[in-house]
């Protein structure tokens, strides 16, 4: 079984103005009107953050259905596969499971009381079942066990038990367990705050190809917390998490290519980035932010620099790296 989270994209606001919109009184006629350093606050809103979305785990689906295997059982009723969808009856074989001792079926039962599946929810039902497949040294589990302590579900909520179960998970290879290290030590939440524990978190993940931890490692490479400030490096992570439609570092790497930071100074680079982040960011304060960068970056293009970057913003698809 493979664990996903839930995640959510706000509806596409790709910008259609032309250029003729923006030759506005020559106040703001500046070398770059992007906005200016940002201040650590502004470092604060520009990175990625663990959230309780974290917690909601989907149920893996087992690869063969094995009518032997409680688990598999529980996959094909939770799925719909060769068998209708059926939740409660998804309950009774991960439960049959779960007290047979199987791992999977207990982190799949915790999901189910987590998410309410079958089942009124119930977050300390749901902690004990991760609680038991955690001690058998189920990774999933793990990690599930530390968002529960991190966020109080089913459980006082407790930074420093949780970061004692994200290393459990992180030493195994998880990179969202890497990823929520990185940023605990980042922001000293139940361990000193370590700014070179925290780029070692980061990259573990982000070389997994983790994208909240190639865009937090871009801006420590930025800012130089913890490293060598280094523009080059900044712009590398930002890219290859930008490329996987994450809109932090979208917006990141769009003011990058407006203020020539670690790459030659691109316009038309910078506004399909800034573009693309403004589609993709929740309405609030980052996606004012993304809309301001690129809406003043629009004052110093062209109509035909303007038309092509929104041509590349419309076309653009994301990677997986």
């Amino acid at each position: 079984m493979s664990l996903s989270h839930f995640t959510g994209l706000s509806p596409m606001r790709f910008s259609t103005k032309t250029a003729s919109g923006f030759f506005l009184p020559l106040v703001a006629a500046c070398l770059v009107c992007l906005l200016p350093a940002p201040s650590l606050a502004d470092d604060v809103s520009r990175e990625n953050m663990p959230n309780e979305a974290e917690l909601a785990f989907l149920v893996g689906e087992s690869e063969v259905i094995d009518p032997n295997d409680p688990n598999a059982m529980g996959d094909a009723h939770f799925y719909g596969r060769t068998v209708p969808q059926d939740y409660q009856e998804a309950m009774k074989w991960y439960r049959k499971g779960a007290d047979e001792g199987n791992a999977e079926a207990q982190l799949n039962l915790g999901v189910m009381y987590r998410n309410g599946f079958g089942v009124e929810a119930d977050n300390a039902t749901a902690m004990i079942w991760y609680q038991q497949a955690a001690d058998q040294n189920h990774v999933g589990a793990q990690y599930a066990v530390a968002a529960m302590h991190h966020y109080g579900k089913g459980t006082p909520q407790d930074f420093t038990k949780a970061v004692t179960w994200y290393r459990k998970a992180a030493d195994q290879g998880f990179a969202e367990a890497q990823f929520v290290l990185g940023f605990m030590h980042s922001h000293g939440q139940g361990v000193d705050q370590d700014f070179e524990e925290s780029v070692r978190w980061y990259t573990q993940a982000a070389e997994q190809g983790e994208s909240k931890s190639q865009n937090n490692l871009g801006l420590i490479y930025e800012t130089g917390r913890g490293v060598l400030q280094n523009y080059q490096k900044a712009v590398k992570w930002y890219k290859k998490a930008a490329e996987q439609g994450n809109p932090k570092p979208q917006n990141n790497l769009g003011v990058m290519y407006g203020k020539a930071r670690g790459v030659p100074q691109n316009f038309v680079e910078a506004h399909k980035w800034l573009n693309l982040a403004a589609s993709r960011l929740a309405p609030g304060g980052n996606y004012e932010r993304a809309k301001f960068n690129r809406d003043r970056l629009e004052r110093q293009m062209t109509p035909a620099e303007i038309a092509e970057a929104q041509q590349l913003a419309q076309q653009w698809r994301p990677n997986s790296n």
